[in-house]
């Protein structure tokens, strides 16, 4: 599903640079606004799954727009962007509802990929809640109604039955620390029958690092005491097998008396995607720190959008060039070979690849510029090369084979070159001289 992002900032600048990354990634599209004043606007008119803000903002900060949005009754994800040591800042953004924060500063590329993180994390977060909301909501209307309609406890508790058997959510109960009730899909989810499921603890098959948690917060929920009623954990199956849940817990009355009523999804296959989500992201960090040539994003009106260098030599700060024009920062002979490669690359979609002198002082560098078409069909990345050593070898090839050949050719003595059949393949001048022209 896709998800729909207000990122708010001051700064043109990086509003364009998050907008640019993020949109990457086909799920996200992004909206923006240079302030608070206008995000309030925007969120008037339409609606968002996450927004991204900064904090230090002029008129409205992040902390007034994230208050004013909650004053409004809007739910929706706030991360807040804040710059390192400000503490207080993040605590009272926390305080005031925010889902997320992070820290301006490092490595850009390590940044947006969190920043992607937090934003697919809250965003799975509410809407996982939102359903459970609903779901739990449309039980206790269901309960209600059956209530209403027959005050019989023996026949609503036959109703209640009859809808949770329907369900594909797992439903359970349990009174004095252990489950009285447990209904189908609950068995399908962690593989015991319903009377097994009955004779265990509730917190029987939950997994060893999470069991303390749900132990202590289950026997508060039971006495009616304060306890978080909507967290993850995992549990582990009859056959062994751990399963991520989300679970919604509530009281209600059994025979007279308080029992925990729970309801749990399976969120696995979630948890897995963010998972290798995360490893993807770890790799693809590993890979350009692991790099040493400097690698450049091309819009797609060849500008230069961006750069990302590890141990690769600039010899251009990256200030002086990004946001330009190629042709307005690079000589003309190397812009024409430039010029010559995008094109090709936009028609055939094949990587280009041209080479071209860079004198640097009194200096002479040869480099090679290597063109790749991203996704979007039309941005280029481009990674540059020093290639100084490998042209030197290669000229010192040249100049030996003349010396060799000249050598040869002028060496008082007939010198015939034969292949390991006995096919002779080279005789120079001087065995002509000797043996005389073949017939």
């Amino acid at each position: 599903m896709a998800i729909r992002i207000l990122l708010v900032d001051d700064e043109p600048a990086l509003l364009d640079i998050t907008k640019i990354f993020l949109e990457r990634d086909a799920q996200f599209s992004t909206e923006t606004a240079l302030s608070g004043d206008i995000a309030l606007e925007l969120l008037e008119n339409g609606s968002f799954d996450a927004i991204v803000s900064d904090y230090q903002m002029p008129g409205m900060d992040g902390l007034t727009l994230l208050s004013r949005i909650r004053e409004q009754g809007i739910n929706t994800p706030f991360i807040i962007l804040t710059g390192k040591g400000r503490e207080e800042v993040v605590i009272e953004a926390l305080n005031l509802g925010a889902d997320f924060y992070l820290q301006k500063g490092g490595d850009p590329n390590s940044q947006f990929a969190e920043l992607k993180s937090k934003i697919i994390h809250a965003v799975d977060k509410r809407r996982a809640e939102e359903k459970a909301r609903t779901a739990y909501g449309e039980m206790k209307k269901a309960y209600k109604r059956l209530e209403e309609q027959n005050r019989c406890l023996e026949e609503s508790e036959a109703k209640f039955r009859n809808l949770a058997n329907s369900t594909s959510v797992a439903i359970l109960i349990y009174q004095d620390d252990r489950w009285i009730y447990a209904n189908p899909a609950a068995e399908r989810m962690c593989g015991y029958s319903a009377e097994e499921i009955c004779a265990m603890q509730f917190w029987g098959f939950v997994a060893p690092e999470f069991r303390e948690m749900v132990k202590e917060r289950g026997q508060l929920r039971e006495l009616g005491e304060d306890a978080p009623n909507i967290y993850d954990f995992k549990i582990l199956t009859k056959t062994g097998e751990e399963v991520w849940v989300h679970l919604m817990g509530s009281t209600t009355k059994y025979q007279g008396r308080p029992a925990g009523l729970i309801s749990v999804i399976d969120i696995t296959e979630r948890k897995l995607m963010e998972e290798a989500l995360r490893k993807q992201e770890e790799n693809y960090r590993t890979l350009l720190n692991s790099l040493s040539s400097p690698i450049l994003l091309i819009d797609g009106d060849d500008r230069f959008a961006n750069i990302h260098y590890n141990k690769g030599k600039l010899y251009i700060l990256p200030q002086d060039f990004i946001g330009r024009h190629c042709r307005d920062v690079l000589p003309q002979y190397i812009y024409e070979k430039h010029s010559a490669a995008t094109a090709m690359l936009r028609t055939t979609g094949e990587p280009q690849t041209y080479e071209y002198p860079f004198r640097i002082g009194d200096e002479k560098k040869w480099l090679e510029a290597t063109l790749t078409l991203r996704e979007d069909g039309t941005s280029i990345i481009a990674v540059i090369r020093d290639i100084t050593g490998r042209k030197q070898v290669e000229n010192a090839l040249r100049e030996n084979e003349v010396r060799y050949r000249t050598l040869v050719e002028n060496i008082p003595i007939g010198l015939i070159q034969a292949d390991t059949t006995g096919k002779i393949t080279y005789v120079n001048q001087q065995v002509l001289g000797i043996l005389g022209s073949p017939s």
